[in-house]
């Protein structure tokens, strides 16, 4: 293990220290991830070998399957989509190529097998990085760089860009000055061209900007008339989404409506079928106010537009959370058992529940999952950990499967 390339989680609390393999480094770390997946299942092959154990090879597969998936909790919600992504493989663009949490993604994206990366920034900086890191993976060899200052194909793209902006008008040099300066343009027109599969916008730089550039250029699927963000949270046994949690400040009633069945169909992409509930801070008319009655209203859309969902409202959400609750509220409800999508009326109420419960739980998180766009696009925010941004990688590139 000491000669591998170390996790981002031990570069992050050993900063500083240059773990590389040698007479300074010839252990792995305490708080290394990978103990628990190598050494258990060592001991329980071990023991299986000499007879002493009971178990099969089967077992130990199962076994050390559950020890990779300690202490990962979106391992359970997210292993399935890691095998699809090995079975394969496609290439995802990296718009910040050159930040330490990308090249650790990019690392382990090229030993698992998981697709192809490509990373838009200076080859010299990210040697540079990769060479401090103690990486053994090569640009060029590994995979792909996009030197945004000396593209090939600069012109090309520029006039991809004023095309896009028509009567607005942009001059070449103005289009061409901003594809080499802005990686989200350049990663976005290398979508619109279909140069890659899937993008990841981001770590670097606000959400919003991202998400205008990406609107303005990729634009909305055909069948989408809103885009929104949803986002996944592992609670104990239970997995629960919550949606719109960065695109929409304040949706109005036809929001709603289309928020949630953008929704809908994100979750069942995770082999999951989605439980609705529309939240507010009022049960089933108790209260008359507007976002009470927005959320009534959209209630009623979204029965017309899709009614083979199983979806109530409006409801508070710890009687969405628990069916004992809402029995008490309401005989008639047509929600049953615990909803696991949770359709916020705007995005402080999305964005605070989602905050507060990762913090209070420490659950799991993936996301935020951009739903409506016309290519597998995705924006990771300036906080994100290595293991968020390979969550968000395989699940673009699983979308991209899909999308064939």
């Amino acid at each position: 293990m000491a000669r591998e390339e170390i996790p981002d989680v031990v570069a992050a609390a050993y900063k500083g220290q240059q773990l590389i393999f040698g007479p300074e480094y010839i252990l792995p770390k305490p708080f290394d991830p990978r103990l628990i997946s190598i050494i258990p299942p060592a001991v329980a092959k071990a023991a299986v070998d000499s007879g002493v154990a009971t178990k099969t090879e089967k077992d130990l597969e199962s076994y050390k399957r559950k020890m990779r998936n300690i202490g990962l909790r979106t391992s359970g919600v997210m292993q399935t989509m890691f095998d699809r992504a090995k079975k394969d493989s496609k290439k995802i663009i990296y718009a910040d190529g050159e930040d330490e949490r990308i090249l650790h993604t990019t690392q382990t994206m090229i030993k698992e097998g998981y697709g192809q990366p490509v990373l838009i920034g200076r080859e010299e900086i990210i040697s540079e990085q990769i060479k401090k890191l103690g990486m053994k993976i090569k640009p060029g060899d590994d995979f792909e760089v996009i030197d945004p200052q000396n593209l090939d194909m600069l012109e090309q793209y520029a006039n991809d860009y004023r095309a896009i902006k028509g009567v607005d008008g942009v001059q070449l040099d103005d289009a061409m000055r901003l594809v080499s300066t802005n990686h989200t343009v350049l990663a976005s027109l290398m979508m619109l061209r279909s140069e890659a599969d899937a993008m990841i916008a981001g770590p670097i730089g606000k959400f919003g900007k991202h998400l205008n550039h990406i609107k303005e250029i990729i634009g909305l699927d055909k069948n989408a008339h809103i885009a929104a963000a949803m986002q996944l949270l592992t609670i104990n046994d239970s997995i629960v989404f919550i949606a719109d949690t960065y695109v929409n400040y304040n949706p109005d009633v036809e929001d709603i409506k289309n928020i949630t069945l953008l929704a809908a169909r994100g979750v069942k992409q995770f082999g999951i079928t989605p439980n609705i509930a529309l939240v507010s801070h009022s049960n089933f008319g108790s209260a008359d106010n507007p976002s009470s009655r927005k959320m009534r209203e959209a209630l009623q859309l979204i029965k017309h537009a899709a009614p083979e969902l199983e979806i109530d409202g409006e409801m508070q959400v710890d009687i969405a959370l628990s069916e004992e609750l809402r029995s008490k509220v309401s005989q008639n409800s047509q929600l049953k058992g615990r909803a696991n999508l949770l359709i916020m009326p705007n995005a402080d109420a999305a964005h605070i529940t989602y905050r507060a419960l990762r913090e209070v739980t420490k659950g799991g998180t993936v996301g935020p999952i951009l739903l409506g766009f016309d290519k597998q696009v995705h924006i990771v925010n300036r906080t994100v950990s290595v293991r968020a941004i390979l969550n968000m990688s395989v699940l673009g590139l699983i979308e991209s499967q899909k999308s064939l």
